[in-house]
């Protein structure tokens, strides 16, 4: 399946989505107050993957691209974000469109060789990112004013590299890089506890993880290599909600 087809995919999911939640909402019983809500997110990541993808094509001749590398990592995926949604069967079920904004993330190395056999001491890829979802939850209650809730969400995430970093013998040079941007459909698992405050207020602590696919950095000015690096995080969130 093309990138071109899971994004129209994904659209088509989310607009017969809100089209159904919409529906939904006509049909509603309307003595339920406060069902709209308005929430604001702050998510750390406490596990960030690390994997990667070289894809240079093989011209012969120097090469600075990863074959072999060790001590990989990336750099925190810490967000904010702001939701608007919806709520139904007594604030059980949960449908809200989101938008998150990452702070700059590196994916790194350790001593690493090259495609031409050539030992580097690091690399070093930055991205950026900001992130759409639509999310849908369920609440248990277990009692008056706490419920456990576990949600899904379906999304794009949209990925933004210009640069590299690579050291040998001790001197780093910038790479010569294309700016490269991609569109990638991002999953989200996640659970926690919910907590009413009050009749408008509520406070959410959960667990999630998320997909949002890979980073893609393209070097050269001939274009022959692409570098992928791995997007996918374990993170805490904390969500304060307003109903009304």
């Amino acid at each position: 399946m093309t990138r071109r087809t899971t994004i129209f995919l994904v659209c088509a999911f989310e607009i017969s989505l809100l089209l159904f939640v919409a529906a939904w909402s006509a049909l509603a019983d309307t003595e339920n107050s406060n069902s709209w809500f308005i929430e604001g997110r702050y998510q750390a990541s406490l596990y960030e993957g690390n994997g990667w993808k070289e894809n240079e094509v093989d011209l012969g001749g120097a090469s600075s691209n990863i074959i072999t590398a060790t001590s990989e990592k990336r750099d925190k995926l810490n967000s904010s974000g702001i939701a608007v949604g919806r709520t139904f069967l007594d604030k059980k079920v949960g449908i809200s469109l989101t938008y998150e904004k990452f702070a700059s993330s590196t994916w790194s190395s350790g001593n690493f060789v090259s495609r031409d056999g050539s030992t580097f001491d690091y690399a070093r890829y930055p991205m950026k990112m900001h992130h759409f979802m639509l999310e849908t939850s369920y609440g248990y209650p277990i009692n008056e004013t706490l419920s456990f809730i576990s949600f899904i969400g379906l999304g794009q995430a949209h990925i933004k590299t210009d640069g590299l970093a690579k050291a040998i013998s001790g001197a780093e040079a910038s790479g010569i890089t294309h700016e490269r941007r991609v569109t990638n459909l991002s999953k989200r698992l996640g659970a926690g506890l919910q907590k009413n405050i009050n009749q408008h207020f509520d406070v959410l602590g959960l667990m999630q993880y998320s997909d949002y696919g890979y980073a893609e950095t393209r070097c050269c000015t001939i274009d022959t290599a692409t570098f992928e690096t791995e997007v996918t995080a374990v993170e805490a969130s904390i969500r304060l909600r307003y109903h009304f």
